[in-house]
């Protein structure tokens, strides 16, 4: 706990740190109280999808300094927010990262480690085929990077 405590005000003097470096730390304090071995018997899927689950609220956390906007940004998140019905995904620009969001699921699944494995052992044309679908990835995510800006030292706004 007082590790987390620690890096939580290592990252910022503002509250919202303090509080994620707690929430991680209670975490973990949690899990290794024996809340990790029930973990460990379910499938992977369940356990990945909770850790996405806990990690996604850790950067909400995070990333809202004013406190008072967390409630607001959870009930905006489940759509609870006064929102009308008639508003499209388009107006939201959020079509554009629908690709790439699919394919981070995709990729994040546990079967996927299990595919890549049978297919290094058969070699030949899948095994290029699947290497130049990686390069294919890296070179899409370098350009949707560099499109969005770049920002070479992060805690400047520190």
């Amino acid at each position: 706990m007082i590790v987390f405590l620690l890096t939580g005000l290592w990252h910022g003097a503002s509250w919202n740190f303090v509080i994620w470096g707690t929430y991680f730390g209670l975490i973990m304090a949690i899990e290794a109280s024996g809340w990790g071995r029930t973990l460990k018997k379910l499938p992977a899927t369940v356990q990945h999808i909770y850790s996405l689950v806990l990690i996604i609220f850790g950067w909400i956390l995070f990333c809202i300094t004013d406190i008072s906007l967390w409630g607001p940004f959870m009930k905006a998140l489940v759509g609870v927010n006064g929102w009308r019905t008639d508003a499209s995904m388009r107006y939201f620009n959020i079509l554009q990262f629908i690709p790439i969001l699919v394919l981070g699921v995709l990729f994040s699944l546990p079967f996927m480690n299990t595919f890549e494995k049978k297919i290094l052992v058969k070699g030949g044309v899948i095994r290029l085929f699947w290497d130049l679908l990686y390069l294919l990835l890296f070179i899409l995510s370098i350009a949707f990077i560099l499109t969005n800006g770049y920002n070479a030292f992060i805690y400047a706004q520190f």
